[in-house]
């Protein structure tokens, strides 16, 4: 439905709503270190910042609480309006990841360049196809050298999970763990994440 909000207009309406939501759930659990939440690319046509900071400074949240995911779309859209945003934020205390990390117009430069405190690699990269596994190792390694931290996503299985540690991913997301869960849901499992009989 994304594409279909963004050519809508409706997108910006969602992602302010999105970030309500988001600084009451922090406000009513200040135990939760942060949440990340995505900006759609349809936001840069224009510099939303102030708008953001305001609605995070009405409820007193914390900027740092709150990580704002781009797509790599986002960042090349409207590039000039990108950077002045993302500059905005992260002198407010906000930080950024860039989202889906190998779908579109991959390129390192551009993340070194765009100040993103975490890369989260897309789960096509977890694959038996040997190639594919030589490019996540060659990947992971060149983060790791600019002491940026990983987040794989799609990660289901113990083997994957096994094989993620061993390549000292810092972050794995995906259903191995959790599938999505409804707030009261989560915040217990925060509290008291489930053992795993295989650990």
């Amino acid at each position: 439905f994304i594409p279909v909000a963004e050519s809508s207009g409706l997108a910006q309406r969602i992602d302010r709503y999105v970030l309500n939501s988001c600084c009451q759930f922090l406000k009513k659990n200040p135990d939760i270190e942060f949440v990340d939440i995505n900006v759609s690319a349809s936001e840069f046509f224009s510099n939303p910042s102030k708008e953001f900071i305001k609605i995070v400074k009405q409820y007193g949240v914390d900027p740092k609480r709150i990580c704002l995911e781009v797509t790599e779309t986002a960042t090349v859209a409207n590039p000039e309006t990108f950077e002045e945003f993302m500059q905005d934020m992260i002198t407010e205390g906000f930080t950024f990841a860039i989202d889906d990390f190998g779908t579109g117009y991959s390129n390192i430069s551009r993340i070194v360049s765009k100040n993103f405190g975490i890369v989260k690699l897309d789960k096509s990269f977890i694959t038996d196809e040997h190639k594919m596994t030589q490019v996540l190792k060659a990947v992971v390694q060149l983060l790791h050298k600019l002491n940026i931290p990983i987040v794989i996503e799609g990660v289901e299985t113990k083997d994957q999970y096994d094989t993620m540690k061993q390549l000292g991913i810092e972050y794995v997301q995906g259903w191995y763990f959790s599938k999505a869960l409804p707030e009261d849901d989560f915040v217990q499992f925060v509290a008291k994440p489930p053992v795993k009989e295989e650990e």
